[in-house]
């Protein structure tokens, strides 16, 4: 998949949606932005646990490097990738 697409601005939403929701698919990390998918419990192993954190460092770079440098601060101290979805 080519996952090159032009970066948010004040102006594309609508198309820079569209393309970000095919990446997070792709990537399969969508319903962690979307906060439908859950930590693993505490009985989960370590392997579980790091394999999920993976995952939501994957969705927030997603989103952030797909964000103009100027519209970049507005998220950059955001660590949850559902607000920065938002």
């Amino acid at each position: 998949m080519n996952d090159k697409i032009a970066p948010l601005t004040s102006d594309n939403y609508p198309s820079w949606k569209q393309d970000m929701i095919a990446i997070l698919l792709d990537r399969n990390v969508y319903d962690i932005v979307l906060g439908k998918e859950n930590p693993p419990g505490v009985d989960a192993t370590e392997k579980e646990k790091m394999r999920f954190k993976k995952r939501c460092n994957k969705a927030f770079s997603s989103i952030y490097l797909n964000v103009s440098k100027d519209l970049r601060p507005l998220i950059a101290d955001i660590t949850e990738r559902k607000k920065a979805w938002e």
